[in-house]
């Protein structure tokens, strides 16, 4: 008969996974989507942006939409 106990590699995979998938999820909720969108498609810094007559500086969506 089978206890309800983990044993072995399932114990491991129980407690690492979920620690691994908190890690990324942290990591990945750092990145600032609109550097990253304006550094992948557009390869320019969203940060501080002057076209002439304005200067735009911040790296929210609004910003990145103005320009």
């Amino acid at each position: 008969m089978k206890g309800i106990y983990l044993t072995g590699i399932t114990a491991v995979a129980a407690f690492a996974l979920p620690a691994l998938v908190a890690v990324l999820s942290y990591l990945l909720g750092c990145i600032n989507g609109a550097i990253a969108t304006s550094h992948l498609f557009y390869h320019d810094d969203v940060r501080c942006v002057l076209d002439g007559q304005h200067k735009f500086c911040g790296a929210g969506l609004p910003d990145l939409c103005q320009g």
